[in-house]
């Protein structure tokens, strides 16, 4: 270590001084082995073998004053405003959303939404669509179809 700024070398692996054997192990090899196993295991899972349950709106619902995405909070059974989370009040003033609230809101959109398309006149108004679009196709096909009699033709 080095006294005057308290950090330490890191010597290189080929420079280490190693001795196997030297004296009686307090473990066997093998559980050393089988540690080393599940630690490494651990590690590739992440600092901890939970997962944090996702929500649904999280980054999905936006804050109105910043713009920047809505987290969930347990303890709020709810949203908040990201940059409040992260930066407190100096950044964005204190923007919540209860979740109960927030998916009812969404189910009386998708609701209108639904019962607007239940209009008796839609499916003909779309099969009229249908058919005017593939007539316009079958126009640009007999055009094609002349240009390349032509180029052979030639």
């Amino acid at each position: 270590m080095n006294v005057t700024n308290k950090t330490r070398k890191v010597n290189d692996q080929s420079e280490w001084i190693t001795i196997s054997d030297a004296h009686e192990p307090i473990i066997s090899r093998e559980v050393f082995e089988q540690v080393q196993k599940l630690l490494e295991q651990k590690a590739k899972r992440g600092r901890s073998g939970t997962r944090k349950s996702k929500h649904l709106f999280t980054n999905m619902a936006y804050c109105s004053e910043c713009g920047n995405g809505m987290w969930y909070r347990a303890n709020r059974k709810g949203y908040i405003c990201g940059t409040y989370a992260k930066h407190g009040k100096k950044a964005c003033s204190n923007h919540a959303i209860k979740e109960q609230e927030l998916t009812e809101i969404i189910l009386d959109d998708l609701k209108k939404m639904s019962s607007s398309l239940d209009h008796p006149n839609l499916e003909s108004k779309i099969e009229k669509k249908v058919k005017a679009t593939a007539k316009k196709n079958e126009s640009r096909l007999e055009s094609i179809e002349r240009q390349v009699q032509k180029q052979i033709d030639l």
